[in-house]
C-alpha cells in the first residue's frame, strides 16, 4: 500500500485550494472593475471638458445670429 507520511501530507493538502481559487477570481474581477471604472472616468472627464469648452465659447463669443442657446445672453 502507498501510505503518505506526515511530511508528505503537507505538500498534498488540498483543503484550502477552492478558497484560494475563489479568492483569486474575486481579486481578478475587482482589478478589472477598477481598471474599467478608471477608463470610463477618463472618457467622461474628457467629454465634459470638451462640452464645457464648446458651450463657453458659444455663449461668450456668440456663434448665432438668430437663435441662441438662451435669449438672456448678449451674444446675438
Amino acid at each position: 500500500m502507498n501510505q503518505v507520511g506526515p511530511k508528505q501530507s503537507l505538500f498534498f493538502n488540498e483543503r484550502g485550494q477552492a478558497i484560494m481559487e475563489y479568492l483569486m477570481i474575486i481579486l481578478f474581477i475587482a482589478f478589472l472593475s477598477v481598471k474599467m471604472v478608471t477608463a470610463y472616468n477618463k472618457i467622461l472627464d474628457t467629454t465634459f471638458k470638451s462640452l464645457a469648452k464648446v458651450l463657453t465659447q458659444h455663449l461668450n463669443i456668440g456663434v448665432c445670429e438668430s437663435r441662441c442657446f438662451s435669449d438672456g445672453y448678449q451674444n446675438k
